[in-house]
């Protein structure tokens, strides 16, 4: 991210010039550095304690008004997503231990990052390696959705459902469930992304078929990869099921009640989320045709179905567009307080698809802390950058901003491929080799998991780092005898400083 107004007062905000304009903050070190990618950094070394960095002081003037950007969310970055770690090695005598050489292995990251999958996975072995590479959160693309799952009325058909959910299960994936209606591996999570919509499941009145999503369900689970439940109804006419459209208006609340009950009931316990009533703030199919207070029916009737999921609404351009005057952060609000007021009290989640072309940061960041003040959880469902020349680096800026944001609760891409490619954006080529966006994503978890994280202990045995949220692999080597010693360790989320202690017994 460029600084904005070119660095306004900071003194080499880009560090083009070395350390020039930038000194120590406590007792340490500074060393200016450059990445492959010339990416240029400050490292800090020899530090006496924890809060050594570096720092560049500025004289303000009284009643002026300066604008602060990237410091805040860089330090909330730090506050909410690691934890800072204290390791102690001593000898056989209990004495400090100089020069240890420490390395770190991440087992497992603690924030959910996914991406969704089509079942195209299911007959595709490169792209089952490439996906288990990296998600362990996924979605179904259209499977879940009504259309899919009854074309017929009565016709219920969740075999391809059944299918994916049964993948995902044999994976250990969450599946979300999107949607009900419509209004370390690389990837722990993951979403599946037609393969649960009612379209794909009941493609007649009560001919149901879950063979699809359940096979997929069997994948995740196999590989540990847990999946969001997308989705049950879709708010937007274009996507109902052929047969739901035909349906005359009094026999519509008893085959969504339908729909409801059986892929809930049949993916219960399965998907930690469900899409209920998707794009309700774009559309309202079913608010035309059953009543104002439709999607709180819904809402309500899903945590009856299935308490062990929490039911989200989802819906696009909350965040990527302020033109768009039918999904404002405002709205949002609005319709959370309408469902409030139309008697749902249960639990709720924000799902925001975030299909964005040129993001505006400021905007995202504003917009999600407007959203913050409901106190519930959000979820970017759907996240792509459409096909551009900066697609790559717009992506990059998006995961960090969402990643530092303490609301949101996990992040789950919109980059499934299918034997026609990818919606908008694609991680790999047809032959799985990595495109920029793929670079960009291998960037980013290369940074969350640490990789390369090499330290050495002080005078005094210590080494002093921090680390994201997660469970982690710990190696002590003897720098003179081949010893080492390797322990399990999990850092979960606290203000306090974690210390981990070593004994050499030699």
């Amino acid at each position: 991210m460029e600084p904005q107004y070119s660095g306004g007062m900071v003194l080499n905000p880009e560090l083009e010039h070395g350390l020039n304009g930038w000194t120590p903050f406590g007792d340490t070190k500074l060393e200016h550095e450059e990445a492959e990618d010339g990416n240029k950094y400050i490292v800090t070394s020899d530090r006496s304690g924890h809060q050594g960095s570096f720092l560049q002081k500025f004289h303000l003037e009284e009643e002026k008004l300066y604008v602060l950007s990237d410091y805040t969310l860089h330090i909330t970055y730090l506050q909410i997503r690691k934890r800072q770690v204290k390791f102690q090695v001593v000898d056989s005598q209990g004495l400090p231990f100089e020069n240890g050489k420490i390395s770190v292995k991440q087992i497992q990251q603690t924030f959910p990052f996914g991406n969704a999958v089509s079942k195209f996975i299911l007959e595709n072995k490169a792209y089952q390696e490439l996906f288990l590479s990296g998600f362990k959160y996924s979605v179904f693309d259209n499977e879940m959705k009504w259309y899919s799952t009854e074309k017929g009325s009565g016709k219920v058909n969740y075999s391809e459902s059944d299918t994916m959910l049964e993948f995902a299960k044999e994976n250990n994936i969450l599946v979300r469930g999107h949607n009900i209606l419509w209004d370390d591996p690389r990837f722990k999570y993951t979403v599946f992304e037609n393969e649960m919509k009612w379209y794909s499941t009941e493609k007649g009145p009560g001919k149901v078929n879950y063979s699809e999503s359940d096979t997929m369900l069997k994948f995740a689970k196999e590989n540990n990869i847990l999946v969001r439940g997308h989705n049950v109804l879709w708010d937007d006419p274009r996507y109902q099921p052929s047969w739901v459209k035909r349906l005359p208006r009094k026999d519509l609340p008893l085959a969504t009640e339908k729909r409801m009950k059986s892929i809930m009931k049949h993916y219960s316990g399965q998907v930690f989320h469900w899409d209920v009533i998707n794009e309700n703030l774009h559309f309202s199919y079913y608010e035309e045709r059953m009543g104002r207070n439709s999607s709180a029916t819904f809402l309500q009737m899903a945590h009856q179905v299935d308490q062990k999921a929490i039911p989200f609404l989802n819906d696009y351009s909350t965040i990527e567009r302020p033109s768009d005057t039918c999904a404002t952060p405002a709205m949002y609000l609005e319709k959370i307080k309408l469902i409030r007021e139309q008697g749902y009290h249960g639990p709720l989640g924000i799902g925001l698809e975030s299909h964005f072309d040129t993001p505006n940061l400021p905007y995202v960041r504003a917009s999600l802390d407007m959203l913050a003040s409901t106190k519930l959880p959000i979820w970017i469902t759907e996240l792509d950058v459409s096909r551009r020349p900066k697609q790559a680096l717009y992506l990059t800026q998006l995961i960090k901003e969402f990643h530092a944001h303490p609301a949101i609760h996990g992040i789950i891409m919109w980059g499934s491929m299918s034997t026609k490619g990818c919606w908008k954006m694609c991680f790999t080529d047809k032959n799985f080799s990595n495109l920029p966006t793929g670079n960009a994503l291998d960037n980013i978890m290369k940074v969350w998991r640490h990789e390369g994280l090499l330290g050495t202990t002080d005078a005094y045995g210590y080494f002093n780092t921090s680390l994201f949220h997660g469970d982690y692999e710990v190696e002590i080597r003897h720098t003179t005898e081949n010893y080492s010693k390797i322990r399990q360790l999990g850092m979960e989320p606290s203000d306090k400083i974690q210390e981990a202690h070593f004994k050499f017994h030699v």
